[in-house]
């Protein structure tokens, strides 16, 4: 089920390129916003929304951007009783079957608890740190991702250099398209449901400086186990990993080819909105993920996947230093690396 699921995301974005010869924005905002040049709104859509007219689910999309286009404001701003929301939905093609049971839904802050659908699949970041949600930070696209910042494709702007199939120099049949992400939940010292601390591991750009002194091994050394050591830090934001289908921020909706599946997830810092993050996928399968490849086939990726040497920085051009892992999520990489 998980990966007919994952296919079925993969065929999708196959015919949304057909229809805009390009990706959607991994940060996007709505068409016909108030500011064309998507900054007048708040709200930042992942491309599991910008998808759904593909996944025969096109009434939500229609409803999802009449609702999302009118609020021009925060979030928080909603009347918290308003449940004419469509983005309220829960989406049963973004739910694994494998995390029902294991894991409730996330304990979202009670404004908004019950009020959002959330989901299990997530966009590959690639090898690559995402600056997050830091609006003091003048956003760049992802030099290693398929997945571009800020606005939507529908109503493109060229200096946000949208991706499209042909610039997955890797090949489709070798590039991460998507996998999964158990969904938070509290404060859990869990490694694949919790959150760390760490701005060694991930630390903030300043303006637009790309971030390259990025560390995975320190966010590793916050483990033991399958836990995070006593002496980490939670994070107080676990609750959105997961935790709203439609939302950009990447822990919600992206994963990066960084540390092996079902390793540790770790934040920048803790204060009111998830920022800079370095994210594991993660699932309930045992021994690994299932991954979908951008020809929408699916492969499941064990958790002992070469990660190369997490001790360097990472790269913005050229091969990836994170082994096997990495190779796979850079989309032009210049190396052709297979799962064994």
């Amino acid at each position: 089920m998980c990966a007919n699921r994952q296919k079925q995301i993969g065929l999708a974005l196959q015919n949304y390129h057909d229809a805009y010869q390009g990706f959607p924005a991994g940060y996007g905002r709505l068409p016909r916003t108030v500011n064309s040049a998507g900054s007048g709104s708040r709200w930042g859509f992942s491309p599991h929304f910008f998808l759904l007219p593909f996944i025969e689910q096109v009434v939500v999309y229609d409803a999802g951007c009449i609702w999302g286009i009118s609020l021009d404001r925060s979030m928080d701003a909603q009347d918290t009783a308003d449940m004419s929301n469509p983005l309220a939905r829960r989406m049963h093609h973004l739910e694994c079957p494998s995390e029902m049971g294991s894991n409730p839904m996330p304990e979202l802050p009670d404004n908004w608890s019950g009020r959002f659908g959330a989901s299990n699949y997530v966009y590959s970041g690639a090898d690559w740190q995402d600056a997050g949600h830091r609006q003091s930070v003048t956003f760049q696209t992802n030099p290693r991702a398929a997945f571009s910042a800020h606005c939507g494709r529908e109503n493109p702007i060229a200096s946000y250099n949208f991706k499209a199939l042909s610039d997955i120099i890797d090949g489709t049949s070798n590039t991460v398209l998507l996998s999964e992400s158990c969904r938070g939940n509290g404060n859990t010292r869990l490694t694949k449901v919790g959150v760390a601390v760490s701005s060694g591991a991930v630390p903030v750009p300043t303006g637009t400086t790309l971030v390259t002194s990025a560390r995975p091994q320190q966010c590793m050394a916050l483990t033991q186990g399958q836990e995070y050591s006593s002496s980490a830090t939670i994070s107080t934001n676990s609750f959105w990993k997961g935790g709203l289908w439609f939302h950009s921020i990447p822990l919600m909706n992206s994963f990066h080819t960084i540390m092996p599946p079902n390793g540790p997830t770790c934040l920048s810092g803790n204060d009111n909105w998830p920022n800079e993050v370095m994210k594991s996928a993660s699932s309930y399968h045992p021994g690994g993920v299932v991954c979908a490849l951008f020809d929408a086939s699916v492969r499941f990726v064990n958790d002992t996947v070469d990660t190369g040497d997490l001790n360097d920085f990472p790269v913005d051009s050229g091969p990836s230093p994170y082994g096997v892992w990495g190779a796979l999520g850079s989309i032009n990489g210049g190396e052709s690396r297979e799962l064994p």
